[in-house]
């Protein structure tokens, strides 16, 4: 592994090259040259699923609970039998009621539980399997957030679409209210201000309950952040393709990204172990068509040390992961498959 160290990281530099417009995420950050290991690998079908779209699945000895957001049949959860090879049961009802969903596009699992986050109706929909019984409760918010994850049994984590500089909000699960905030965007030149952050810093959210640590992948730049909860201290990575894009001012003064040539999709998904990071990567520009599909996968470890780069033979928009790190899943929107390969 040969990584060097910058500092004044990652500058998203304006169309004048003007270094005051300079997005700064870090002044510590690890640039990775080159992954120790490169290898191609080639998608099998594991089954069909027509009229629906998967984003995540999760796998345990006996089956898979599997996230469709485009809720088949009018349900979110679809539960899969190793053993019969079939589905078994369909859960979360799509709607604008109680105990449904409407968009649900985040999914988690603590425990014996499985929630998702509704982002357009700010509440989370649990489903609790304890004691041999399936309970559906809800968990309404007071704002948006944009991701929302379990933290442990008390607690839940989640990353803020509103303007702040706060990088983690911890919600009591009993009263919903933010008990504090762990991390900081504390980089950031004078010019960009607080209510650009959310464009900036687009991210998606992994926790590691074990380890105590929280990632976030951003959409705009090529960097994985580690955030260790216990020393409050983050370890960024930049990948091998060293993204630059552009910031240029707009009609009110304001800095904002130059959609115009189009800029850079950087990170569109993650997947997450104890023991590793998967993360999704394009590389395209958001003017091309299906720039959120990507066929590239970096894995790191929780330390930071680059492990592997994967290039795919199918462009996919979303990675899961079993949990012994031998399979990597996903779908093919083109021809309705959930896929996978082994590792």
């Amino acid at each position: 592994m040969r990584t060097i160290r910058i500092l004044a990281v990652l500058a998203m530099l304006s169309c004048t090259v003007n270094t005051e417009n300079q997005l700064i995420i870090s002044d510590d950050i690890i640039q990775i040259e080159k992954f120790p290991e490169e290898i191609s690998k080639n998608f099998s079908k594991f089954l069909d699923y027509p009229n629906g779209t998967i984003l995540k699945l999760s796998e345990s000895d006996s089956g898979f609970f599997m996230l469709d957001i485009t809720a088949r049949n009018n349900h979110f959860i679809h539960s899969y039998s190793k053993n019969n090879q079939s589905f078994q049961s369909e859960l979360i009802r799509k709607g604008d009621g109680p105990l449904e969903s409407f968009s649900a596009y985040t999914i988690d699992f603590h425990d014996q539980k499985i929630m998702v986050h509704d982002f357009d109706l700010k509440k989370v929909v649990e489903i609790n399997f304890e004691n041999g019984k399936t309970e559906i409760s809800e968990f309404k918010t007071d704002k948006y957030f944009n991701e929302i994850k379990y933290f442990n049994d008390s607690t839940f984590i989640a990353t803020s679409s509103a303007p702040s500089k706060a990088k983690f909000y911890f919600i009591n699960r009993s009263s919903m209210k933010t008990s504090f905030t762990k991390g900081s965007f504390d980089k950031i030149p004078k010019e960009i201000e607080v209510d650009q952050i959310p464009v900036f810093f687009q991210s998606i959210m992994g926790v590691n309950k074990t380890n105590n640590k929280v990632l976030n992948a951003y959409r705009w730049l090529d960097i994985i952040e580690i955030f260790d909860i216990n020393t409050d201290q983050s370890t960024y990575l930049q990948s091998p393709q060293k993204i630059r894009n552009q910031l240029v001012r707009g009609i009110d003064g304001k800095l904002t990204l130059d959609r115009g040539n189009g800029a850079i999709e950087c990170y569109t998904d993650i997947a997450y172990t104890d023991l590793f990071i998967y993360a999704l990567f394009s590389g395209k520009k958001d003017t091309e068509p299906n720039a959120y599909l990507s066929n590239l996968i970096h894995i790191y470890d929780w330390k930071g040390n680059p492990i592997k780069q994967i290039t795919t033979d199918r462009n996919i928009m979303s990675i899961s992961v079993s949990p012994d790190n031998k399979t990597v899943y996903s779908f093919d929107i083109d021809k309705g498959e959930i896929i996978y390969f082994e590792l």
